[in-house]
């Protein structure tokens, strides 16, 4: 109970769909660290 459920992409399409969003979000989250510090 309280975990997340992992679904693992079935095809390999799927598998780098989810590493470049992976790699998105973080680049978002960086610049928002950024944006924080600088307000």
């Amino acid at each position: 109970q309280g975990r997340e459920m992992q679904i693992v992409p079935a095809t390999l399409e799927g598998c780098v769909v989810r590493m470049s969003d992976a790699i998105s979000y973080v680049g978002q989250d960086f610049e928002d660290a950024i944006r924080m510090g600088n307000e």
